[in-house]
């Protein structure tokens, strides 16, 4: 009976061990992955604005640089997948990347991190006043780091 329970103490003990050992390694792969999808989505972002000052006349070198000049000041690109994904606050994905576009192309900034350059951005993209639920939405993506 003593050899039973110093086995199965032994056996808690390693399950212990070993479940503390992979939790973070799979933790971290989740992690990596939504960071990876994260990007892909901003490059994609990106592009479609690039596209979009191609359509307006400029050379793809110079629409590339005028995109990373609106960007390079954020700090954040999980702010960027945020205004993307929040459809209430403009009418369309088109309607929100020809803003951006009107953005880069005039050398307008941008700053994902201030609350009054995202509401600058809404007022811009949609003609309509904006809600309380609406500034809420813009005070979270303003503010989540």
């Amino acid at each position: 009976m003593l050899r039973i329970t110093v086995l199965t103490k032994r056996s808690v003990f390693f399950v212990f061990l070993l479940s503390n050992t992979v939790n973070p390694l799979l933790a971290d792969s989740t992690l990596s992955t939504s960071i990876v999808k994260e990007k892909l989505q901003n490059t994609r972002i990106h592009k479609d604005i690039e596209n979009s000052l191609v359509q307006k006349g400029l050379d793809e070198k110079i629409a590339t640089n005028k995109v990373k000049n609106l960007f390079k000041d954020n700090s954040s690109s999980k702010k960027l997948s945020l205004l993307y994904k929040n459809t209430e606050l403009f009418a369309s994905k088109e309607k929100l990347d020809e803003t951006f576009a009107n953005y880069a192309l005039y050398g307008k900034s941008f700053s994902a991190d201030s609350y009054t350059s995202l509401v600058s951005l809404a007022q811009n993209v949609s003609s309509k006043q904006l809600t309380k639920e609406q500034l809420d939405t813009i005070g979270y993506i303003a503010s989540h780091s």
